[in-house]
């Protein structure tokens, strides 16, 4: 592998994070939540975001978790990029969004609480409805590695 691939990888690797975090980002602003700043690096992101301790806030919170793997696997799709390593990855949840999402949705009292698919289905509409403002985060956020807050 040379330098060069190496430079690939980590390109790829950066967009990736982009997306997902742009996508836990945009998700919580839509659902109500305050996003404070949303970083990555070469290894990891973040996004500090609040959400008020209700049934919405929880819902708003569970949907901003499972937002970030459609986000990510839309990207994929849109530039064509070949990448099985990274959908794997996306389906084993490294990151826990998908026991984070759960947890919140626990907090629901049953009678008002979603199916964890439905709230998936719900996550991965609003990705697509935020789609346009998902693409412009991400593209801030790959080229400053640092942004806040997001509204």
């Amino acid at each position: 592998m040379s330098a060069d691939d190496d430079n690939w990888e980590d390109m790829k690797n950066l967009w990736a994070l982009a997306y997902h975090e742009a996508g836990h980002a945009l998700v919580a602003v839509a659902c109500g939540g305050r996003v404070g700043a949303v970083r990555i690096n070469p290894q990891a992101g973040v996004t500090h975001v609040w959400f008020p301790e209700t049934v919405d806030g929880y819902r708003g919170s569970a949907l901003s978790s499972l937002a970030a793997a459609p986000a990510e696997r839309l990207w994929l799709s849109e530039t064509g990029t070949h990448w099985p390593a990274r959908e794997r990855l996306l389906d084993q949840d490294p990151t826990g969004d998908r026991a984070t999402a759960a947890e919140n949705l626990l907090e629901i009292p049953r009678p008002l609480r979603p199916r964890f698919a439905v709230a998936e289905t719900l996550a991965e509409a609003l990705v697509r409805q935020h789609w346009a403002a998902i693409v412009q985060l991400a593209d801030r956020l790959y080229r400053l590695r640092k942004v806040g807050p997001v509204t």
